[in-house]
């Protein structure tokens, strides 16, 4: 999961995928709030899931946001 969330964020900051440190808080990557939003309805388009407002709060790093996608996934599944 941690490298497909590395490629989407890859992606929509147009920097290689080896410049994003799963670490570092997501602001620290570039990222602002409308980015984040919309890296979060990619990775529910492609996973075909709608993870509620509230689970994202306290998402600041990928590896929180791992953590979250994949807490959704293994209670719907």
């Amino acid at each position: 999961m941690q490298n497909k969330l590395k490629e989407v964020i890859a992606k929509h900051l147009e920097v290689p995928v080896e410049k994003i440190d799963s670490s570092k808080e997501l602001k620290e990557l570039g990222l602002d709030s409308l980015d984040f939003i919309e890296i979060i309805l990619v990775l529910e388009y492609d996973h075909d899931i709608e993870i509620p407002d509230e689970k994202l709060i306290n998402v600041k790093t990928i590896e929180d946001l791992e953590t979250v996608i994949e807490g959704h996934l293994n209670e719907h599944n």
